[in-house]
């Protein structure tokens, strides 16, 4: 698992086959962008983006490179891999809520 403050990368053996190609933006492949900053995870990198019932998927056959403006960059090896987000329990509410950049 790799961790860009609220994203991660989970490596995964396959991709569902039934994921839908998500096409590159002219800034790159955006995994996510901040509800509050508007700063964006994202790579320049060639990788497939892949969507399945809300979830994201990639595939790259090298490292690549992960950008985000406070979180630095950090290197995801080549690989299939799953993109997901932190979750935080509160214990109080009884909820499990996305954490939010």
């Amino acid at each position: 698992m790799i961790q860009q403050g609220d994203i991660l990368f989970n490596r995964v053996n396959s991709i569902p086959k039934t994921a839908k190609i998500v096409k590159r933006s002219p800034k790159g492949f955006v995994f996510a962008e901040g509800e509050v900053t508007g700063h964006a995870h994202i790579t320049t990198a060639d990788i497939e983006l892949f969507e399945h019932n809300g979830t994201l998927y990639m595939r790259n056959a090298l490292p690549i490179e992960v950008e985000h403006e406070e979180h630095g960059t950090v290197t995801v090896p080549e690989g299939e891999w799953e993109v997901g987000r932190v979750v935080e329990y509160d214990p109080f509410k009884e909820a499990i809520e996305a954490v939010r950049d």
